[in-house]
């Protein structure tokens, strides 16, 4: 139509639009390939990512067998929040799967979770398990925080059951014994 101003034809200033259109779409494109590229590489890789976002890619990373993944993660993760128990198990597991021993490296992020916190409703099965697991070569500092804290969980009975269970999944005679030596003075309180 005469008069009217799209942009395509040929009028003043309408190859310009049109290259500015053109250079806005390109970039808009590549934009998105960068954004999809960031997105794809991993949590760990968004300097953004909070806390439990970096949790979520270490566990998923170690169920996958990334252990340098999920160290990243871990390394991240301990950075916002270094008194997190569970974080500090999985930094202990993360370095069990790298040496595959229970190992002193292994022992010492064990009792970091301790200090960060002694009893850990989110934590405590896994760590109990982990470390009755592992007996033998557990230090006697952790053995003695094991024991402490399978003895306070036996004890209540909203976590006695998760103690019992733990007991059931242990394989190691001599950490199951010690276990059942453990809750044994620890008869569950009251209902």
């Amino acid at each position: 139509m005469p008069g009217k101003h799209d942009g395509t034809t040929a009028e003043p200033g309408g190859t310009l639009r049109l290259a500015a259109l053109g250079a806005a779409a390109l970039f808009g494109l590549a934009a998105a390939a960068g954004g999809w590229l960031w997105w794809s590489s991993g949590v760990a890789a968004n300097p953004l990512a909070g806390p439990e976002a970096l949790a979520a890619q270490s566990v998923r990373a170690l169920r996958g067998g990334d252990v340098a993944a999920a160290q990243e993660a871990l390394t991240r993760e301990l950075a916002w929040n270094p008194r997190s128990a569970s974080a500090w198990c999985r930094q202990a597991y993360a370095r069990y799967r790298l040496s595959g021993r229970f190992d002193a490296s292994v022992q010492q992020a064990l009792l970091t979770s301790y200090e960060a916190a002694p009893l850990d409703a989110e934590a405590f099965a896994w760590r109990l398990q982990f470390i009755f697991e592992n007996w033998g070569a557990a230090s006697p500092p952790l053995r003695d925080r094991a024991v402490a804290e399978a003895r306070a969980f036996h004890g209540q009975w909203p976590t006695h059951g998760a103690v019992r269970n733990v007991l059931a999944q242990v394989r190691d005679p001599t950490g199951q014994l010690a276990l059942r030596l453990a809750v044994r003075s620890a008869p569950p309180k009251g209902r």
